[in-house]
């Protein structure tokens, strides 16, 4: 399939929730180089989405074990699926 941008053909290819996007962007750079905490801003249920304020935005997080993070509580985060940032509670809270 191709789709005509300003009179030039670009080739689309076949695209799937699987896709990855590269693994070295400026978010993954912030997290390996950068204090990496957030707080919790809508609760977050065992394996659901809730949100979490980090790095001066608001991003959807989830935790991918079995807790209940409440509002307020600091997180760690851990990694990135797309959009949505993975995060730990921090021990001893």
């Amino acid at each position: 399939m191709k789709i005509s941008l300003f009179s030039k053909s670009i080739p689309i290819g076949n695209f799937s929730s699987s896709a990855h996007i590269a693994t070295n962007s400026a978010l993954d750079d912030l997290l390996d180089n950068l204090e990496s905490l957030a707080i919790v801003s809508k609760d977050i249920a065992p394996f659901q989405s809730g949100r979490v304020y980090f790095q001066a935005t608001w991003w959807t997080a989830v935790c991918p074990q079995n807790v209940q993070i409440s509002v307020g509580k600091t997180v760690r985060v851990i990694g990135r699926r797309n959009i949505t940032l993975l995060v730990e509670l921090i021990p001893n809270q």
